[in-house]
């Protein structure tokens, strides 16, 4: 089975899934008819994205499609199913708000085709070589991680200007989660080349790291990591395809996850109020996993619909676009672009960046300033739609045909020296596209991208050799 048609399968099983919920369930604050027919079109506008997919082999529309059945139509479902909703809760939101974000995405993402479309048929794939001239040692490669990894600890040198300045210059040229990804792409690619131990090597690090960094309180490592290896999967030649093991195994790591976010969602909440031993951490464990408080439509598992409810995110920001006037402008993007990025350690503008500004006016903290962004500290997710609506309007639609278009065209005219480097820039290329999608700002979005390509300069000089 490929990777295509089992998308197409979900989806399909989603929209049935709808019907049938939306037949018992009936109206809610959020949810009336027009709304399942939004979902409807959705269901049907992927299914026709999965088809040409499947004809072109077109890995930007692969992610397009899999965000919005997870993050947009499964949005719609458990909106239907539990009307609960912390985003919404921020100004008021009403259905007719829901319905109208979900056709204006819809009507995105024809644009966003439409680039796909035309890059395609303009530009070919360049016939794919086998090269191998850089084959990287294993170990080499692992330790260059590990290293990033604990040299990506905060406060290092114990002052405070300095140790801004040194956590800009680890994040810019040896981010962990970028060397991280280049790691999983590399092995993705030269896993029959490996030999059983070094595997097994390979994946005793990523394990650690999901666990490692779990319980710092981060709540999406297991997810960060499976998207990775997609997105390295993806970037091979061929279409992906996997065999009913591998879907079995995947079914078998779902609950695995969830229970990871109800145990890092209990863990930040109990750490926000006192320090966590790691005896504390193993209690914490125990109760998340044995309580069935997450089976409670305002426990947990509302909780987890909340968080996969990107749609939440874009609709709100859509429908409330004149209360953030002040920050979704050009003028405040270059701000935040100088004080964040541009003078690490220094204050120019005092503008936060975009996503840490929002809670100023959701919460009325007064005007968003870098003094007090620690104090009311938020990173809220705007998504593309949300962000491009706000920042141009209707004219976001233009924007949308470009994002298809440039990003299609640069993927078909990468070049490379080696097979593992073509492999590298396209998964780095349709990471970008994902973190675009789910985009946390277009200001966030710049400095990770130039991090990207400077950490994976640092890694084909010093490493991949």
């Amino acid at each position: 089975m490929n990777f295509n048609t089992l998308l197409s399968l979900i989806n399909f099983s989603f929209l049935l899934f709808l019907l049938y919920l939306f037949g018992i369930k009936g109206e809610n604050e959020f949810i009336n008819r027009n709304t399942i027919i939004g979902g409807a079109l959705l269901a049907v506008q992927i299914h026709l994205f999965l088809v040409y997919e499947k004809k072109r082999n077109i890995p930007l529309l692969t992610i397009l499609c899999f965000q919005l059945i997870f993050y947009y139509l499964m949005r719609v479902i458990s909106l239907t199913f539990i009307p609960f909703s912390v985003v919404f809760k921020r100004f008021t939101i009403t259905v007719q708000d829901v319905n109208f974000g979900l056709f204006y995405i819809i009507l995105s993402n024809l644009l966003i085709f439409a680039g796909i479309w035309m890059a395609t048929n303009s530009n070919r794939l360049k016939p794919y070589r086998e090269v191998l001239q850089h084959k990287g040692n294993a170990y080499k490669i692992l330790g260059f991680f590990v290293l990033a990894y604990l040299f990506g600890k905060p406060n290092l040198l114990g002052i405070a200007v300095l140790d801004r300045l040194l956590d800009f210059i680890k994040l810019l040229f040896f981010n962990s989660s970028i060397v991280l990804f280049i790691v999983i792409i590399f092995f993705t690619h030269n896993y029959n080349r490996l030999t059983f131990y070094q595997r097994g090597f390979f994946i005793a690090v990523f394990i650690g790291y999901i666990v490692l960094t779990t319980l710092s309180g981060s709540r999406s490592a297991a997810l960060v990591v499976i998207m990775y290896v997609l997105f390295a999967s993806l970037a091979g030649a061929k279409q992906l395809t996997f065999k009913i093991r591998h879907l079995l195994l995947g079914l078998m790591m779902i609950p695995i996850v969830l229970l990871v976010f109800i145990f890092a969602t209990d863990l930040r909440r109990y750490s926000a109020t006192t320090d966590v031993s790691n005896e504390q951490k193993l209690e914490v464990i125990k109760n998340s996993v044995s309580s069935t408080a997450w089976l409670e439509d305002d426990g947990s598992i509302g909780l987890i619909f909340d968080r996969i409810g990107f749609l939440d995110y874009a609709t709100e920001i859509i429908a409330h676009k004149e209360q953030y006037s002040s920050i979704f402008n050009i003028p405040y993007y270059l701000k935040s672009i100088v004080d964040n990025f541009l003078t690490p350690g220094f204050t120019v503008f005092d503008n936060p960046k975009v996503s840490n500004a929002l809670v100023y006016k959701y919460f009325n903290y007064g005007v968003p300033s870098l003094k007090t962004v620690d104090e009311y500290y938020a990173s809220d997710q705007l998504t593309m739609y949300g962000e491009y609506f706000a920042l141009f309007g209707w004219g976001s639609l233009l924007a949308f045909f470009l994002t298809g278009y440039l990003f299609q065209k640069t993927y078909l005219k990468l070049t490379y020296k080696s097979s593992v480097e073509l492999f590298i820039k396209r998964a780095l290329l349709l990471n970008i596209f994902y973190v675009l999608i789910n985009s946390f700002g277009l200001d966030w979005l710049l400095f990770d991208s130039i991090a990207m390509y400077l950490t994976f300069i640092l890694f084909r000089k010093y490493v991949l050799v």
